[in-house]
């Protein structure tokens, strides 16, 4: 059960819930020193890059990963579109950043490319841009589709997954 519970995307989750908690209780403020943990982070992403330490992956990403969130936690309100464009894009950064990594890692490898401190910028724009594109391409229709065929019906006071079963059904 243990190596269950060990294993390193889970463990990388955990530590987001983490953060999640506490800045739900309070205990992660917003502060001026917020780019002191951003800047740790990608700090330690790169040094990854130049000289691996061969530690389990969730301390070698999830370690600098948390260190990133939590300064974009920390970070003070303000408003920025482009920022409000990612918050859209961050559901389909979550479920397709495995396969963009990996590709962008793969891409990196097949131009020629060893072992860089561009490597680590390269490889998040990648995984952005891909986010953009299932965004518009996927997310945003599937999400309106379910909106168009649920509209209204969910406070009819029936349980929607019988809205939807009756949605599928053909008309006469």
């Amino acid at each position: 059960a243990l190596g269950f519970y060990t294993q390193d995307l889970l463990v990388e989750f955990a530590a987001g819930v983490l953060l999640g908690m506490a800045y739900g209780k309070g205990w992660l403020r917003r502060a001026r020193a917020w780019w002191i943990a951003i800047a740790a982070g990608f700090a330690l992403l790169v040094f990854h890059q130049v000289a691996p330490f061969g530690l389990p992956r969730s301390i070698e990403w999830g370690v600098p990963a948390a260190a990133i969130v939590a300064g974009g936690v920390l970070v003070p309100s303000f408003s920025a579109p482009s920022l409000e464009l990612l918050g859209d894009w961050s559901y389909s950064l979550y479920l397709t950043h495995p396969i963009t990594l990996a590709a962008s890692s793969i891409a990196w490898r097949l131009a020629g490319f060893g072992p860089s401190l561009l490597y680590p910028v390269a490889a998040v724009l990648f995984a952005v841009l891909g986010a953009g594109l299932v965004y518009y391409w996927a997310e945003r229709p599937i999400d309106g589709f379910l909106k168009r065929l649920t509209r209204g019906k969910a406070r009819s006071g029936r349980p929607l997954h019988g809205e939807l079963a009756d949605a599928s059904l053909p008309t006469t």
